[in-house]
């Protein structure tokens, strides 16, 4: 429950700096849930990154994303990184740079 409200709290505090609209990921593109706009890799940037540690049994992590569109649209992406995370595209993989998380041995 402790990391559910910190990722609750890294959403309300980055809507409050004006990231209101919510993405989605898909295979290698992210997806404006309002209204269905769909942004490649080229097509935004990371602003900031939150990570939380969900299970660690598991290396379950939840993320928070600050993004912004190159047509400057501002939003959130919340996603999972684990054994239960759905497939995503090398070229995301690297956008997100989940791939220099270590697993625990």
């Amino acid at each position: 429950m402790e990391n559910h409200d910190a990722v609750d709290n890294a959403v309300a505090q980055l809507q409050e700096r004006g990231y209101a609209v919510h993405f989605e990921l898909r295979f290698d593109a992210l997806i404006d849930q309002h209204d269905e706009r769909l942004y490649h890799v080229s097509d935004f940037d990371i602003e900031e990154v939150h990570r939380f540690m969900e299970d660690e049994k598991n290396d379950e992590l939840s993320f928070v994303l600050a993004i912004r569109t190159k047509d400057d649209r501002k939003g959130v992406l919340v996603d999972a990184y684990g054994k239960g995370s759905n497939p995503i595209s090398i070229d995301m993989l690297e956008k997100f740079e989940l791939k220099n998380i270590s697993r625990k041995p």
